[in-house]
C-alpha cells in the first residue's frame, strides 16, 4: 500500500456540518477518498481521446493477451508497471489508443508508419 498523506481543506461551517451528517457513521476519510476516486475517474473519462476506430471483441482480447504477457514479463524481472502505464494499457486494450500511441505513451518511442 502506498504512503498516506494528509490534506487540509477549507469549507464553510454549514457545508462541513451537512457533510458530516450525510457521511453518518461511515468514516469521513473513507467518504472523501471515494469521492476523490470518483472525481479522478470522471476527469480521466472526460479527457480520454475518442476511440480511433471500433475494434472487435477478438482484437480487444488479442490486445489484452499482449498486455498481460508484457505485464508478466516485467513482473518476472522484479518490476511493477506505473499507474500511468496501466492507464495507457487499459486505453490501448479498449481501442482508445493505437499501438503507435500506446508505444509513445509508455516508452516515449515513436513507431514509424512503416513498422
Amino acid at each position: 500500500m502506498s504512503k498516506q498523506m494528509q490534506m487540509t481543506v477549507s469549507v464553510s461551517p454549514e457545508l462541513r456540518a451537512e457533510f458530516m451528517e450525510a457521511a453518518g457513521p461511515q468514516a469521513v476519510d473513507d467518504v472523501l477518498q471515494q469521492l476523490m476516486r470518483e472525481y479522478v475517474q470522471q476527469s480521466r473519462e472526460r479527457t480520454r481521446p475518442v476511440p480511433n476506430a471500433e475494434i472487435s471483441v477478438e482484437e480487444m482480447e488479442r490486445r489484452e493477451r499482449a498486455v498481460n504477457f508484457a505485464r508478466a514479463s516485467v513482473s518476472l524481472e522484479g518490476f511493477d508497471l506505473s499507474e500511468a502505464v496501466e492507464a495507457a494499457s487499459r486505453d490501448y486494450i479498449a481501442g482508445r489508443l493505437t499501438f503507435a500511441e500506446y508505444l509513445k505513451k509508455t516508452t516515449g518511442i515513436e513507431k514509424s508508419a512503416n513498422d
